[in-house]
């Protein structure tokens, strides 16, 4: 049963944001001709048009949008001040994120938490292609951007950063030939040349198709040695950290993604390597609370669980656990038994530390209500009824 949306909420919501008409697509043709609306095309695409452009999403599996008038009209801001979820009524909660002075405008971001580590480029080309604006907040029109840092052509040793304006090597010949602002190199002193300059994007290129191509597999700790090899780990290792000193935006998810192989294959220490550059990385190119350091943060203290239990359970019989999964050894954690000094080893493993960090920046940001902190709140309950002997 379709619903009649009234003519006052339609006036309402015609008051949004919406690029102009210029044609009729071709789904909102098949619409009106299917509903009987022939005539009311132009209203129909004026009427999507606002909902691709102020909707919120509030509903994640399945996902699901909803507009909301008067939360329509804040604008957006790669360093908002304002977040906003639903609570469990369903109400629009906005909460904020950063310190707000009397007369700072509210800004939200139309950008997913992981969307705003993104290096300027992208999130502006975003923004532009999704919601038709150019961005120009504060981290957008930066000199800077920090998320593009690579290892100096001319030293190695230091790093150029490129500004926020440089091209992407996707942008092509003609934007990349005309570019000439270079950066210098940070310990060598030297200005990049056209060819050094040229040479970065090109590394950029090749991580990024890496991990596009990463991103589009299922990988998980449970299945990680099925898509990645140890030569081809050490092989991506060694270009972030040659081309990159693992300071790039790119760098930092690749050995995100990385993470998941060091786990699987037991290689805790080089897990938390991975892992440790990415939450380095969040915090040197965002200034404040982001959702995905947070959930790195989680990840983290998943990890260093896993690790501990590990070592006791192969200090007590080798042959007999060195086998186990990902998912018997954290049971083993929440259900087996261990002696007092295990528990003292567990507990000083920085377990419960780094959940209630996690859990401190998820309730700031989302509510201490909301899934993503409860989550994190129910690891931290079972943790310390484990550890609580200690």
């Amino acid at each position: 049963r379709i619903t009649t949306v009234a003519a006052e909420v339609q006036r309402r919501l015609l008051l949004l944001h919406r690029p102009e008409t210029t044609e009729i697509s071709e789904s909102v043709d098949r619409v009106g001709k299917a509903c009987g609306l022939e005539g009311k095309e132009e209203l129909l695409e004026d009427l999507l048009q606002v909902w691709i452009h102020n909707c919120f999403e509030y509903q994640e599996a399945p996902t699901g949008y909803s507009t909301y008038f008067a939360p329509a009209f804040m604008s957006h801001s790669c360093l908002p001040n304002a977040d906003w979820v639903n609570d469990p009524e369903g109400n629009f909660v906005l909460k904020s994120r950063r310190v707000i002075n009397e007369g700072d405008e509210i800004c939200v971001s139309y950008l997913s938490e992981e969307a705003l580590l993104d290096c300027t480029k992208t999130r502006v080309d975003d923004l532009d292609s999704t919601k038709g604006f150019v961005c120009t907040c504060p981290r957008c029109v930066a000199d800077e951007d920090p998320s593009r840092v690579f290892a100096c052509p001319s030293c190695s040793l230091g790093e150029v950063t490129f500004p926020s304006h440089a091209p992407l090597m996707s942008e092509g010949v003609e934007a990349v030939d005309s570019f000439d602002v270079f950066p210098s190199c940070s310990t060598c002193g030297r200005q990049l040349t056209r060819d050094g300059f040229k040479a970065c994007l090109k590394i950029e290129s090749r991580i990024g198709n890496i991990l596009e191509g990463l991103e589009a597999k299922p990988i998980s700790r449970h299945n990680a040695g099925e898509f990645l090899s140890s030569a081809e780990v050490k092989q991506l290792r060694r270009l972030s950290q040659l081309g990159t000193h693992d300071k790039h935006g790119l760098s930092a998810k690749l050995l995100h993604i990385l993470v998941d192989y060091h786990v699987f294959t037991k290689e805790y220490s080089e897990a938390i390597k991975c892992i440790d550059i990415y939450l380095d990385f969040c915090e040197r190119v965002y200034d404040g609370l982001n959702g995905a350091r947070s959930w790195a943060l989680e990840e983290k203290g998943d990890i260093l669980l896993e690790m501990a239990t590990y070592e006791i359970l192969i200090e007590r019989n080798s042959s007999k656990f060195s086998s186990f999964s990902s998912q018997s050894i954290r049971r083993m954690f929440f259900y087996g038994t261990f002696a007092g000094d295990e528990i003292r080893k567990l507990a000083s493993s920085k377990i419960l530390e780094t959940y209630e960090k996690a859990a401190e920046e998820l309730k700031l940001l989302f509510g201490d209500w909301h899934e993503y902190h409860t989550k994190v709140h129910e690891k931290i309950i079972k943790a310390r009824r484990k550890l609580g002997s200690s």
